[in-house]
């Protein structure tokens, strides 16, 4: 899970991310499976996180200009 804190605002998302086996190239297992399956879910984490950010910040402060 990850968190962004920014003032006052405090988001959290957490992600899931899936890799199958035929993504693979040559010799790649299930060490490589996992680990490109945690890197999918760290990227949507960081761009749920980050655009939950830039939305609350274009909503109240460049409408309100």
């Amino acid at each position: 899970m990850l968190s962004v804190s920014v003032g006052e605002l405090l988001r959290q998302s957490s992600g899931l991310g899936i890799c199958e086996l035929k993504e693979l190239k040559g010799t790649g297992g299930l060490h490589f499976m996992m680990a490109r399956a945690e890197t999918r879910a760290l990227k949507c984490s960081i761009e749920v996180l980050f655009g939950s950010v830039i939305n609350y910040y274009v909503k109240h402060y460049l409408q309100a200009a």
